[in-house]
């Protein structure tokens, strides 16, 4: 039965190539990435059930492309990946939920049974978009496949792998791998090669998919190949489906009834373009009029279906727009892609605040909706924020005089540096516990210092900085400058140089345990007193009451009222933070 499926098959096909489709559409998605998720097997498996859907219904593949991170085991909790396991099916039932259509059903082709002839893999393969398959390779071999980024060069490595290899020769334990093969193409003297797309995002080979030569790296092996189907109930429509599955140069020969074959195979040869492009005078693929581009980085991955998309599909998220009052999508492009030349005037928009357009530069934010500057630390623009998202993508200059709204939006690693003759604003900076890099520069109340703790902006611990130093003042000696240099998240833990804690009740609830408050330059009794700290601070008050690690100070609580029950923190410090980029050089 082989050669008559051969017979049947074109020399060459895509999955992917209107074409060779019926119905002139693509069926695979771009290339996902699957990232430090062992989950080669189900990017494979998810792909072979978004192709079969999609030639299932007729329709190109931005009409339904799955979420592989989520499908595929990486994004389930408890952690279960390719190596613990996970039911396929159960894991449709889970994500897939009211997105696939009604009246089908999954199942295994070829009756569940493992691809076993090169007739039945092409068959499937026209039939239901593609196979699942895997490849094998030593560690050399695979780390050149691992790199792999030859657009036009086809992999051709073969090896013997077997046990039954030549006395002597090392033992080699190969490295396997899952893959999603949607085409061929036919050559002389019996050699060809497949066309697949891996798991290892678009910027790997070519936008993401390899040629493999016939017999390369073990591929389309008989225990290790097989095909998904999305079908009909009945057999009856399930015939249908097939029938008109069939290429449309698919010819009856009168002088054979009942004998199918190709027709020949055109002239010139097929587009090597995606589907909806075709090569410019430069050998370039560039989209059809009637199609929307989309890129990762300069590479053209996709024609989109239609003109001026009303939006961009989530694997092309950033849109890149004509000055026009009514804007024209011009392309699609991934979040790792670069603004294009003549659009490098980012828009950003939601809380947290990402990049949602590229504009053409007008020397300023005139854009509807999107009027606060995004610059660099130099104040050159880079972009615009909508206003009303108070957010930033990079470091907020807030001010408790305006409520803590963003003013300025400044890609920088730190805030300004305060100096007592030139600048005292937005140089307390707002830290997010764990972070490297601010999430605020501050400007506080000169008079209470007082860090902020609202909706959006929660960094409600001060590190306060005082003067003099030696000794560090406080009990007997007078602070004569008392100022936050940082504003910490409430779970945070103090810096290093400021690893007095001092404690108070919340909302001077003496019945509640004390919490974190207040970080303070280190010293080695609670002497502190409110005269000596100065009574306008916020935290001003009596800490008089020692909270130790073994003989080591670790904090003060705070003693007011004195008659007070006070419950005591549990002593211990919590694990060293890291080194804090304060504003201010102490």
């Amino acid at each position: 039965m082989d050669w008559l499926l051969l017979g049947l098959t074109p020399p060459a096909y895509s999955s992917n190539s209107t074409a060779d489709t019926p119905g002139r559409r693509a069926f695979i998605s771009p290339a996902q990435d699957q990232a430090t998720c062992g989950a080669c097997v189900g990017f494979a498996f998810t792909a072979a059930a978004e192709a079969a859907v999609n030639v299932y219904l007729q329709q190109s593949w931005d009409k339904l492309s799955l979420p592989e991170q989520d499908v595929s085991f990486c994004k389930l909790s408890p952690r279960v990946d390719g190596r613990s396991g996970l039911t396929y099916e159960k894991l449709v039932d889970n994500v897939l939920s009211g997105k696939l259509p009604e009246g089908g059903a999954f199942s295994m082709a070829n009756g569940g049974s493992a691809l076993n002839t090169i007739g039945n893999i092409k068959s499937q393969i026209m039939l239901n978009g593609g196979a699942i398959t895997s490849i094998a390779m030593s560690p050399a071999v695979f780390k050149r496949f691992s790199v792999w980024g030859s657009t036009a060069a086809v992999f051709n490595t073969t090896e013997d792998l077997s046990p039954s290899r030549s006395a002597g020769t090392p033992e080699i334990n190969p490295y396997t791998h899952a893959l999603f093969c949607y085409g061929w193409r036919d050559m002389p003297k019996g050699e060809g090669h497949w066309l697949c797309k891996n798991s290892w995002s678009p910027r790997w080979g070519n936008n993401g998919t390899i040629k493999i030569a016939y017999g390369a790296a073990c591929i389309m092996q008989p225990d290790y190949t097989f095909a998904l189907q999305f079908h009909e109930g009945s057999d009856a429509a399930r015939a249908a489906a097939i029938k008109a599955r069939l290429k449309p140069d698919m010819r009856i020969d009168s002088a054979k009834p009942g004998c199918i074959f190709p027709s020949p195979s055109p002239n010139p040869p097929p587009n090597p373009c995606q589907a909806g492009a075709a090569p410019d005078a430069s050998g370039a693929c560039v989209c059809n009029s009637a199609f929307t581009p989309a890129f990762n980085g300069n590479s053209l991955i996709a024609c989109l279906e239609g003109n001026n998309p009303a939006a961009c599909p989530a694997s092309v998220p950033i849109e890149v727009k004509t000055l026009a009052s009514v804007p024209v999508v011009l392309q699609c492009i991934t979040e790792s892609t670069p603004c294009p030349a003549g659009f490098t005037l980012v828009l950003y928009n939601g809380n947290p605040s990402v990049r949602q357009e590229c504009r053409p530069d007008q020397g300023g934010c005139n854009y509807a909706g999107y009027s606060l500057r995004v610059t660099k630390l130099d104040n050159t623009l880079i972009g615009c924020v909508n206003a009303t998202s108070n957010a930033c993508p990079f470091v907020a200059y807030r001010s408790a005089s305006t409520g803590w709204a963003m003013e300025r939006c400044v890609d920088t690693p730190s805030c300004p540096a305060w100096s007592a003759s030139s600048n005292h604003i937005y140089t307390v900076t707002a830290m997010a516990a764990g972070a490297s890099a601010p999430s605020a520069c501050l400007t506080l109340n000169a008079a209470s210092q007082a860090c902020p703790d609202v909706d959006g902006l929660k960094f409600p611990i001060e590190v306060i900085f005082t003067e003099p130093t030696a000794p560090v003042c406080g009990g007997t000696t007078a602070c004569t400058t008392t100022r936050a240099v940082a504003c910490m998240a409430a779970t945070s833990n103090c810096p290093p140089r400021f690893s007095l804690r001092l404690f108070r009740n919340p909302n001077n609830n003496f019945s509640a345990p004390p919490e974190l408050i207040e970080c303070r330059q280190t010293r080695s009794a609670c002497d502190l007193n409110g005269p000596s700290m100065g009574f306008s601070f916020v935290n001003s008050g009596d800490y008089t009451i020692e909270v130790k690690n073994g003989n080591a100070l670790d904090g003060c609580v705070g003693s007011t009222p004195p008659s007070a029950p006070l419950p005591i923190p549990t002593p211990g410090r919590l694990p060293t933070a890291a080194p804090w980029p304060l504003a201010a050089p102490l």
